[in-house]
C-alpha cells in the first residue's frame, strides 16, 4: 500500500509533464549491424545508418523498438545521393533526399522531401522547387519547410506536407530562410520581413496510437538497479526515478548517458511535503522544467529550473517562473530557454499568461496577457527567433 501511495503521489506530480511515454530498456540488435555499418543520426526511437555494398552506401532507417528496417537511400557517395535536414519526432523521421548526377550542373539534382513512419513504413513525399533551408516535423508525420522561391532571387516559399499532399503556406521576397519553427500546439511560424507569420500544421493521422519508445543506450550509472522506466530521455540525457521504501520517498534524477554524471533534482514524499514538476524538456546536455515545493498545507512559488549535465554552465534554480504553472518550455542545446506560465493549467477565460526568456543577456518577461496561447511557444532551429501566439496572431522576440 505504501508503494502504491508513493506511485500515486508521483503520478499526480507528473500529470502536467509534456507527453512522454514510458519506455522499455531494450533496443533491437537489428538496428546495430555488427559489420560495415556507420551511424548517421538517431533518436530514442529511430536510428539512421549506412552500410557499404560494393563501393556504394545504402542508408536505412531502423525502428529501435521492433528492429524493422526501411531502405531510404542508395548510392550515398559524393557524386550520388545525399540525406539532408534529418528530423525525428516519435516514430517518424523526415529528411530531404537529394540525388545528383556525377558531373555538374547541380541544378539537375533530383530532390524530394520525405516523411517515414518506421513502424508502419508509411511514406509521405513531395518535390521541392530547390534545396530546402528549414524542415520541421510533427510526431504524426506532418512536415513543413522553406525553399527558394522560383523566379524571385532571394525570395522563399513556405510549404507543408500532409496526407492530402503538399501545399503552399506563404511566399515572397522577404520570407526569411532559417526562421521556421514548430510549437507543441501544431502552429508553424516563420518571419516575413520583420513580422512573424503563422499557420496550422494539422495532424496527419488523427487518433493514431503510438507504441512506447525504446530506452537509449548509455553509461551503466544511468540505469541503477531498482530505477523506474525513464520519465523522459534523449540520446544524451535520461530522467528517471528511484523509490526508497525505507524512507517512503521517490527520488528523481537526470543522468548524462555519456559520463554517468547524475543530478538529483526532486523528491516526492508519501503523505508529507515534496516537489512537483511540469513541462520537462531535454535539449543537448540540458534539462529544464517548472518546479514547485509544497507542504501538506500550502505550496510555494513556482520556479524555473535548468540543469546542465555536462557541468559547463551553472544550474538555473530558484528563478521565479512568474505565475503558478509552467505550461510550455523551449530549451536550446546552448542552455538558452523560454517559457510560458499560466495562472491555472485548466483553460479558463480569466487565465493570465506570461512569456519569459533566459539567455546570455539575462532573464526577462517578454509579454503578459489573457489571450496568449499556453502551448504556442517555439524557436527557429536556424536562428535566434522565438515565437508564440496571442489572440490568434503570432508574436516574436529573439532568443540568443
Amino acid at each position: 500500500m505504501r508503494r502504491a501511495a508513493a506511485a500515486l503521489a508521483a503520478a499526480a506530480a507528473l500529470l502536467a509533464l509534456s507527453a512522454v511515454p514510458a519506455i522499455a530498456r531494450e533496443q533491437s540488435p537489428r538496428c546495430y549491424p555488427k559489420t560495415g555499418s556507420t551511424g548517421i543520426a538517431a533518436s530514442t526511437r529511430v536510428r539512421i545508418f549506412e552500410v557499404e555494398r560494393g563501393g556504394d552506401f545504402v542508408v536505412y532507417a531502423c525502428d529501435l523498438l521492433t528492429g524493422r528496417r526501411t531502405r531510404i537511400a542508395d548510392d550515398l557517395t559524393p557524386a550520388g545521393a545525399a540525406i539532408l535536414q534529418i528530423r525525428f519526432a516519435g516514430r517518424w523521421v523526415a529528411f530531404e533526399h537529394s540525388a545528383c548526377p556525377s558531373s555538374p550542373p547541380a541544378t539537375q539534382c533530383a530532390r524530394a522531401v520525405r516523411s517515414l513512419d518506421v513502424q508502419t513504413r508509411e511514406w509521405l513525399s513531395a518535390i521541392p522547387g530547390a534545396g530546402i533551408s528549414d524542415l520541421v516535423l510533427m510526431p504524426n508525420g506532418a512536415v513543413a519547410w522553406i525553399e527558394p522561391l522560383s523566379g524571385s532571387p532571394g525570395g522563399h516559399a513556405v510549404r507543408r506536407l500532409t496526407r492530402a499532399g503538399a501545399e503552399p503556406l506563404a511566399s515572397g521576397p522577404l520570407v526569411q530562410a532559417g526562421s521556421l519553427a514548430l510549437a507543441e500546439d501544431a502552429t508553424v511560424y516563420w518571419t516575413d520581413g520583420a513580422l512573424p507569420r503563422s499557420a496550422r500544421l494539422d495532424a496527419v493521422a488523427p487518433g493514431a496510437t503510438f507504441q512506447a519508445d525504446p530506452e537509449p543506450r548509455g553509461h551503466r550509472k544511468c540505469f541503477p538497479r531498482g530505477s523506474e522506466p525513464a520519465i523522459a530521455a534523449s540520446t544524451r540525457v535520461r530522467v528517471y526515478s528511484v523509490y526508497l521504501p525505507e524512507d517512503e520517498e521517490e527520488h528523481y534524477y537526470a543522468c548524462d548517458l555519456r559520463s554517468g554524471r547524475r543530478a538529483q533534482f526532486m523528491r516526492i514524499f508519501t503523505d508529507q511535503d515534496g516537489w512537483s514538476m511540469n513541462a520537462l524538456t531535454i535539449a543537448g546536455s540540458f534539462v529544464a522544467f517548472g518546479g514547485q515545493g509544497c507542504t501538506k498545507a500550502i505550496c510555494g512559488s513556482r520556479e524555473m529550473w535548468r540543469i546542465d549535465m555536462s557541468g559547463r554552465l551553472p544550474g538555473l534554480g530558484n528563478k521565479p517562473a512568474g505565475l503558478n504553472h509552467v505550461s510550455d518550455v523551449v530549451l536550446e542545446s546552448s542552455g538558452s530557454l523560454a517559457w510560458i506560465t499560466a495562472s491555472d493549467l485548466q483553460p479558463r477565460p480569466s487565465n493570465l499568461y506570461q512569456v519569459h526568456r533566459c539567455d546570455p543577456r539575462g532573464c526577462a518577461e517578454l509579454e503578459r496577457g489573457q489571450a496568449i496561447a499556453p502551448t504556442s511557444l517555439a524557436a527557429a532551429a536556424g536562428g535566434p527567433q522565438l515565437y508564440w501566439t496571442r489572440g490568434g496572431e503570432p508574436h516574436s522576440a529573439t532568443l540568443e
